[in-house]
């Protein structure tokens, strides 16, 4: 991540997993991107579907 200019990005992490969550992901992710957004991410279930997904990130993408 730190090869790219994120600067002024909004970056929202997401994860399908069978159980394990974010853990530290958002803090790392933002220690890596000085100068970007980085909001509140979720982890999914591994059945996830890909309109769930869509409406999801629809909801977190700024205006």
């Amino acid at each position: 991540m730190e090869a790219y200019d994120l600067n002024g990005k909004t970056l929202i992490p997401f994860a399908t997993s069978g159980g394990s969550g974010l853990g530290d992901s958002g803090r790392n992710m933002a220690a890596l991107t000085p100068g970007a957004k980085v909001a509140e991410g979720r982890r999914f279930t591994a059945s996830v579907n890909g309109k769930e997904l869509s409406e999801w990130a629809a909801q977190k993408m700024p205006v």
